[in-house]
């Protein structure tokens, strides 16, 4: 569950706390949250079956989140209201009004917390459909500031009540949600606290658009938009306003005519990515405050060029979403052996057998990170593959096809661009912050084998270093997230291709995994991850 902030406008007159659970990327896209279009039912022709499994899911998430609400705001007894459906209950079949049901259901047991105010607010004249758009039948006024209070009874009960407000779906500038929570007020509720189960996401906002933008001219880098993003943020609709903003700060001056420019091809990009269910976040946007910011806020020793600033993701966005969820890089050799296969798949089976949190994190890239990625779908787990290219483009070309079947198992593409690389300088440095990358949404690397890189000469066929190896190591180290190497002293002192695996197990705080050890060590390192250590103070004693 995420908390959001409800902005004040012609609808609402205060800022509002809101909760969510999950995302919305649209119905029948892999990964949506399917059920909650099921459970309204719009023409009445679901199933009984399906109705009642889509309850049930709801049910089992509210169940899940309600209750919390009333503890972290600090207050013994809520009311719980919903927000109405848009057109008279009284047209509606029972069949159609589920979700409300499944609301009713889930207050009914928790009484010593929760007042049950399902049916305090009562729509009694129709109003459009928002989300069925101008379809025959669908009449009514489409949402206005004052809509829930001429259209609803709203019963008195609200008067002095701290009330949470649950709805099936929020989608920003519908305002909606914002009405009904207006109406609360003008009624005399104390407060008003916002619950969605699903939060719709945008493909892009205008925000990113500008900051990618901004990244095309010269002395704007990540700093810069780090440092100003509060400032980006508020000029985010008057590109007037922030192009000459800039222009008092940076020295080469900006045109507001190539701005607009250069912002419009920006533009035409993102939507070819939003039109292959790729979506663009940027720092700022409410997306990244729930994806992103949560694991950076846990690592103080990040430099602001180090913080992703734009992501581009593919895929089940809830595996970053969800805190949970337990992030287990699995990084080696472009070149491993049937050795170092046959202990990579059982690793990763020891991870995913052991615990239902976890996901395999990896590169994509030929040897062990294909392994990584295969083996999870292989046994039923989830797996995230953070890219050095575009999505639409992707490298290397041999892993099309896994990368298509990880985002058709609902896993998770991610990458930092969506244009190629100009120079080998250029795709060089992305293999690098991809590393980078890897280590940030990791909650522990492992190590498959590797060598270190003043060998790199004597290990003959082999034409790519595995330099990205050693660069998510370091970035591992520097963030304080747990690293774990595949190394046996007796077998693999003289290995070369263990080398770097050598010198990081001789490191303080890098445990060692091999054949006879695997199993505990997997168990304790799960522990571990999570009891959610401190990722700048790791226990201090070296090992386990």
């Amino acid at each position: 569950m995420k908390k959001f902030i409800i902005k004040k406008n012609n609808f609402l007159s205060i800022d509002v706390l809101g909760f969510y659970h999950t995302y919305y990327l649209g119905f029948n896209k892999p990964c949506n949250p399917d059920y909650l279009n099921i459970l309204k039912n719009d023409f009445n022709k679901q199933s009984p079956a399906l109705l009642n499994k889509a309850c049930q899911e709801v049910e089992k998430i509210l169940e899940q989140d309600l209750p919390k609400i009333p503890k972290e705001l600090g207050i013994e007894r809520m009311t719980v209201c919903v927000v109405p459906r848009a057109k008279e209950q009284r047209k509606y079949h029972s069949n159609q009004l589920l979700f409300k049901q499944a609301v009713k259901n889930v207050v009914s047991k928790f009484k010593n917390i929760f007042e049950d105010g399902t049916d305090y607010i009562l729509r009694i004249k129709d109003t459009f459909t928002t989300h069925l758009g101008n379809i025959k039948g669908n009449y009514g006024p489409e949402p206005y500031p004052g809509i829930t209070k001429d259209t609803c009874n709203i019963s008195q009960n609200v008067k002095g009540k701290d009330i949470l407000l649950v709805d099936d779906i929020y989608t920003l500038g519908v305002n909606v949600d914002e009405d009904a929570i207006e109406a609360l007020f003008k009624n005399g509720a104390n407060s008003v606290t916002f619950y969605a189960v699903a939060y719709t996401l945008k493909n892009y906002t205008q925000n990113a658009l500008n900051i990618l933008t901004l990244l095309e001219y010269k002395g704007i880098g990540k700093d810069f938009i780090v440092e100003n993003i509060q400032k980006i943020k508020e000029m985010e609709e008057n590109i007037d306003d922030l192009v000459d903003w800039v222009n008092s700060i940076i020295k080469e001056k900006i045109s507001i005519n190539d701005f607009k420019q250069k912002r419009e091809s920006i533009k035409k990009e993102l939507q070819k990515c939003a039109d292959n269910d790729i979506y663009t976040v940027a720092i700022g946007d409410e997306a990244y405050s729930g994806l992103v910011e949560p694991r950076i806020s846990r690592i103080n020793k990040i430099n602001n060029n180090e913080k992703p600033i734009v992501l581009f993701l593919k895929g089940d966005l809830n595996l970053l979403l969800d805190e949970n969820n337990l992030n287990v890089a699995v990084i080696g050799t472009r070149y491993p052996n049937e050795e170092d296969e046959l202990l990579e798949k059982e690793i990763i089976w020891y991870l995913l057998r052991r615990s239902k949190k976890v996901t395999i994190l990896s590169g994509l890239a030929i040897g062990c990170d294909t392994i990584a990625h295969k083996s999870a779908i292989k046994y039923g787990g989830k797996t995230i593959a953070i890219l050095p290219s575009p999505i639409l483009n992707i490298l290397p070309k041999k892993n099309e096809k896994l990368a298509k079947k990880i985002f058709d198992k609902c896993g998770l593409l991610i990458s930092e661009y969506y244009k190629d690389p100009i120079s080998k300088q250029e795709l060089k440095r992305r293999y690098v912050e991809r590393d980078r990358l890897q280590a940030l949404f990791s909650d522990c690397i492992i190590l498959i084998a590797s060598h270190d890189i003043k060998y790199k000469q004597i290990l003959k066929g082999q034409k790519n270093v595995d330099f990205g190896s050693r660069h998510a190591m370091r970035y591992a180290k520097k963030f304080g997230i747990l690293r774990a190497v595949v190394y046996d002293h007796q077998k693999h002192s003289n290995d070369l291709r263990y080398s770097l695996n050598k010198k990081l197990a001789n490191e303080k705080y890098v445990i060692a995994i091999n054949e006879s050890n695997k199993v505990e060590v997997i168990k304790k390192i799960l522990e571990k991850i999570e009891k959610r250590y401190d990722f700048n103070d790791i226990w201090g004693k070296r090992g386990l």
